[in-house]
């Protein structure tokens, strides 16, 4: 029988992961000569500790994560904490393995990130803005390899100097921002909408 191949399903290769697994594994298989995948329930429950692999997150490793994986012959669900880029962030991510199902992936990712975090995941904003800021990020695949986001910005802890804009704030001093962003085929089409709030 072929590897069932869920790991696949969401983009990673498995022979790349590094790290320390425990699971509790439950197969149903009817006694037949020729079993098919779609004969069988599986059901698997894994701890993933000190987890890592390369190039996972927009070409950047996962590091250092703590995660919990639930799997089924419909979905994969995982949830827990990584590091991405030095960033210690929590993260969720769900994977339909259905084609027609509405919404095929939806990831979430918040933490708070500083300017060196910034600058290593290709967002390097100093001196315009500097110190540490909050964000959050909500992302969902759909069917027609199209996607749909959103991330939100907590600048309070930021210290921001937008000459072009004439704004400036101290850290400590309350801001928000978010903004909607479109995806098709992978690549950003879109930003439908964005706010602010200082």
């Amino acid at each position: 029988q072929q590897p069932l191949g869920f790991a696949r399903q969401i983009g990673l290769k498995p022979s790349t992961a590094r790290g320390n697994q425990t699971t509790d594994l439950e197969l149903d298989i009817p006694l037949l000569m020729d079993v098919k995948i779609a004969d069988m329930t599986v059901t698997a429950n894994s701890r993933l500790t000190a987890f890592s692999m390369p190039e996972v997150a927009f070409g950047h490793a996962v590091e250092d994560g703590d995660l919990r994986l639930a799997v089924d012959k419909t979905r994969l669900d995982l949830a827990g904490k990584v590091k991405i880029a030095g960033a210690s962030l929590d993260v969720t991510l769900m994977r339909a393995f259905a084609a027609t199902a509405p919404v095929q992936q939806k990831v979430t990712a918040a933490g708070v990130l500083d300017d060196a975090a910034l600058a290593r995941l290709g967002f390097d904003i100093a001196p315009h803005v500097t110190g540490n800021l909050r964000a959050q990020v909500e992302f969902e695949e759909r069917p027609n390899a199209t996607g749909a986001g959103r991330v939100a910005l907590d600048l309070t802890q930021s210290k921001a100097n937008l000459a072009w804009a004439g704004w400036q704030k101290p850290s400590g001093e309350r801001a928000l921002a978010q903004f909607t962003f479109e995806t098709r085929g992978g690549r950003f089409m879109r930003l439908p909408a964005f706010a602010a709030e200082a």
